[in-house]
């Protein structure tokens, strides 16, 4: 796993090929009516139940790849469950909502230092535009 602070993204190795991870607002929001507002008092406590879990990996790659339909999230998400575990589920919750910066700068900060993740920000938009043409992500206009 990595992440670039720049465009705000996580990537994970799912079968040899790389994923990109995008925790946006749209995504929290979805989360949080889906667990009747409380997403925040569950970030804060640290409570991160698999269904959380599991349904905002899925979001996070359709929102990093329009593409991805319901029944591929799903896929991946299973692949990368049984090949990296659900700890490493976690850690890539709590990475995306680092890197997504909606919990704030300084939290964002030490959820980074304490995950201990290499971070690999692009020079330059060039070099992600590359990367998604080769995993199959049309560039954003």
């Amino acid at each position: 796993m990595r992440y670039d602070r720049i465009l705000r993204r996580v990537w994970v190795k799912i079968d040899g090929r790389e994923y990109a991870l995008v925790f946006s607002l749209s995504v929290f929001e979805k989360l949080d009516v889906e667990n009747d507002g409380n997403l925040i008092v569950q970030l804060s406590q640290g409570d991160t139940p698999y269904k959380l879990l599991s349904h905002a990996f899925k979001l996070a790659l359709q929102q990093a790849d329009k593409k991805i339909t319901d029944t591929e999230a799903e896929a991946l998400l299973e692949k990368f469950v049984y090949a990296e575990g659900l700890p490493s589920l976690s850690a890539v919750f709590w990475v995306a909502v680092a890197v997504s910066g909606l919990m704030g700068a300084k939290t964002s900060r030490v959820l980074l230092e304490r995950m201990a993740v290499a971070a690999q920000d692009v020079d330059g938009l060039e070099d992600c535009t590359e990367a998604d043409e080769k995993n199959g992500v049309e560039p954003e206009e």
